[in-house]
């Protein structure tokens, strides 16, 4: 750095303008391309014989080829009585071609695209028609060689089909490319794609030399206050908790998928969404899958593969800790501050991250982002404000509710007006910055793909339920009454949310921002920015796990250290008693399989009535006014604080009561149960060890049982199978139709 410090700033500055130019260049470079892109071209050649009809399956990328092209041979006669389809979908999807009273008909999703003269064998010696799709443009071609040219979409393909009813003079002759199923860079990628890294860092160096520290603001501290790094209680109760949630958790809904497509990759080559999208490259979150694949592929226990996920909470957890600490130093000393911190980060964690999903990593960068734009304001110090930018880059690269993370980034625009005015000759080393880390997210977003690939990539996903607009949001939000989302942690999770941003609503009516604020409006920024996700998935709201738990913190804080806001509390009161209500509402499961044998119908404390949760909230108020003789304003404030952490003890501990108790009253198989098993050192097959497979002929599924023992004749009845007398091998004599599946027996 020495040649830097001894460059004039406006020379450093222009300098630092130029690299992060050709950075941005370069990346944008990188991303257009090409990579090296991998496909398979398949050919198929078929003569049906009069009468019959000849199919072979053929499962595709999207279910779409990149290129087709059909070889239809002659008609063996002249009389017209020669029939023949092709067909690449059934009911009239995909492309149909039909023959017909010497006629040869064109038809992509029911929708003609042409007809043409279907010649005969004896007619001319060279009558084979094509019928060709490639770059968006159909292509008819007559056997004279005449050809007619028609823009439309690639059709569906899910198998190659071909029947006739009369002779045919030869065969059917298909070639079908696939979409691409497999990239790498390619070496002009690998050259900008370093040369853009290479000058971004240098850029950012020269930038950061240039911008000086400005004096502090007034609600900045003249004194450095540096937080607490001491464990107490709290960290002792989120490593606690966070460990026995490795344990007793049930599988996340979309485990297995994500195991599939990281244990696929070796064969298909990419990381593609497995089972779903028909194998469609995922567009974002490739740096965060080489995190995960490395672990996934080395581990194979369910416990162990938590440990990635348990280090990103614990990670989230002190970043959290030290957002609090650094937004309200006072309130960071209350015990009670303290708790509801923890009690509701451990909600949130427990509700959506002991996932192998991106949601972890979304939650910690959210968080991150924050916590770095708090340390910008208190320190005036631009290496702060590049780490939130950077969180945030990374965040966004990684999926698309990631988009979360540029809420810190949006609060901190008054903070940077107030800077720049400050000295305005740092807006260009700014600048220069932000340029800088856009050009690595360029790279990072890009890495083993390009442009057309993810545009690619992005239309397979907009085909299968994720084009929804903002308007749809409010779908989100009824998933939390739906399986998987119903749960009494995951509403818990959202309505703290609610609580938190009415508490903040409250406090900063028509008030000038403030540091105290930043975590209140990163929170309704965010859930702002999380409508425009198109898909509505209720998991999403993992990313919100960190800002939620934070903001309440700050808001309760803050309310106790409130004067004369008797209606403030009261609000804050009725809030958490009404968060409460709804939470404890929720009896739906996680996933299928999280109870064998109890139902969530009887866990404690559901269907809670809401005058309970008031009694509640006014016993513990009146406890602290007899205990430490406080006015009841301020002891509602203390008082809520109490109840809110207490619900989401009860709620946690509830919910491992419940799956605590399904391990110990059930015979078979329990997750728990396994991942004990696997600490213990017996690794087994899990569920597998229980499940059955038939050979009666009216099988067509795979179906799990738990021990016969488990099932009662009643339960079997109910779900349409006959009584088993205790031996399984009759329930599987019986046919077993598609509607029909023995998880619906459910726990008796």
């Amino acid at each position: 750095m020495p040649l830097i410090a001894a460059l004039r700033p406006h020379l450093a500055t222009a300098i630092a303008l130029v690299l992060s130019g050709l950075a941005v260049a370069a990346a944008v470079l990188f991303a257009l391309g090409p990579a090296n892109i991998t496909s398979t071209t398949h050919t198929w050649e078929a003569s049906a014989t009069p009468g019959t009809t000849v199919v072979e399956p053929l499962i595709l990328v999207a279910s779409t080829p990149d290129e087709i092209s059909v070889s239809i041979p002659c008609r063996s006669d002249s009389t017209g009585a020669s029939q023949l389809m092709f067909s690449t979908a059934p009911d009239g999807e995909g492309l149909t071609v039909t023959g017909s009273d010497g006629q040869l008909s064109v038809t992509v999703d029911g929708d003609s695209i042409g007809t043409a003269g279907w010649s005969s064998a004896s007619a001319t010696s060279e009558c084979s028609q094509m019928v060709a799709y490639a770059n968006g443009t159909w292509l008819l071609q007559s056997p004279s060689g005449d050809q007619v040219r028609l823009v439309g979409a690639a059709p569906v393909v899910v198998h190659l089909a071909v029947g006739a009813n009369g002779p045919i003079d030869g065969s059917v002759q298909v070639a079908v490319k696939t979409q691409p199923h497999g990239s790498s860079p390619s070496t002009m990628q690998w050259v900008t794609g370093v040369l853009a890294v290479v000058l971004a860092v240098s850029a950012t160096g020269v930038a950061l030399r240039t911008i000086s520290v400005g004096r502090r603001t007034g609600d900045t501290p003249k004194r450095r206050t540096r937080p607490s790094v001491r464990l107490g209680f709290a960290d002792a109760t989120v490593a606690v908790t966070t460990a026995l949630w490795m344990v007793i958790e049930s599988a996340h809904y979309d485990d297995g998928w994500l195991l599939a497509i990281h244990r696929s990759y070796e064969d298909v080559g990419r990381f593609t969404n497995f089972y779903m999208n028909a194998g469609v490259e995922g567009p974002l979150g490739y740096w965060n899958n080489w995190i995960a694949h490395w672990w996934t592929i080395t581990v194979h226990s369910p416990v162990a593969l938590r440990v990635l996920p348990a280090v990103l909470i614990i990670a989230g957890w002190f970043v959290a800790r030290l957002t609090v600490a650094a937004v309200a130093p006072l309130a960071w000393r209350r015990p009670l501050v303290r708790g509801v911190l923890a009690g509701a980060y451990l909600v949130g964690t427990t509700a959506w991250l002991m996932t192998l999903r991106v949601e972890p990593t979304t939650s910690l960068l959210c968080a991150t982002a924050l916590l770095s734009v708090v340390m910008f304001i208190r320190r005036r110090s631009a290496p702060f404000l590049v780490a939130a930018l950077a969180a945030a880059m990374l965040s966004v690269a990684a999926h698309p509710a990631g988009i979360v993370a540029l809420a810190p980034v949006i609060v901190v625009l008054p903070w940077l007006v107030q800077w720049f005015r400050e000295l305005p000759r740092r807006a260009v080393p700014l600048l220069a910055t932000t340029l800088s880390v856009g050009a690595i997210g360029i790279v990072v977003l890009f890495l083993d793909s390009d442009v057309g690939l993810k545009l690619g990539a992005i239309a397979g996903f907009e085909s299968d339920s994720h084009s929804y607009t903002p308007a749809d949001e409010p779908l989100r939000y009824i998933g939390l009454s739906l399986e998987h989302g119903g749960t009494v942690l995951r509403r818990l999770s959202v309505a703290l949310g609610g609580v938190a941003t009415l508490m903040f609503v409250g406090r900063v009516w028509r008030r000038p921002p403030a540091i105290v604020d930043t975590a209140g409006w990163s929170l309704i920024l965010g859930t702002l920015l999380l409508s425009t996700v198109p898909s509505k998935w209720v998991w999403h709201f993992g990313a919100f796990v960190g800002l939620i738990s934070i903001a309440l913190a700050v808001e309760f804080g803050a309310l106790m250290a409130a004067r004369r806001a008797p209606l403030r509390r009261t609000a804050a009161a009725l809030a958490v008693v009404a968060a409460a209500t709804f939470a404890f509402g929720g009896t739906q499961g996680s996933n299928q399989l999280d109870l064998i044998t109890l139902r969530w119908v009887s866990m404690p404390f559901v269907n809670t009535p809401a005058w309970l949760w008031v009694a509640v909230t006014a016993l513990v108020s009146l406890a602290v006014v007899v205990l430490r003789r406080l006015r009841w304003w301020d002891s509602l404030a203390v008082g809520t604080v109490v109840s809110a952490t207490l619900i989401s003890a009860l709620a946690i501990a509830s919910t491992a009561g419940m799956l605590i108790g399904d391990s110990i009253a059930t015979d078979g198989w329990t997750l728990a149960k396994q991942n004990t098993q696997a600490l213990l050192g017996n690794n087994s097959c899990g569920i597998a060890d229980f499940a059955y497979a038939t050979e009666t002929p009216g099988a067509i599924r795979f179906e799990s049982i738990m021990p016969s023992s488990d099932v009662s004749d009643e339960a079997a009845a109910d779900a349409g199978f006959p009584a088993g007398n205790g031996d399984s091998t009759e329930w599987l004599s019986e046919p077993i139709e598609p509607e029909r599946s023995l998880h619906a027996l459910g726990p008796v």
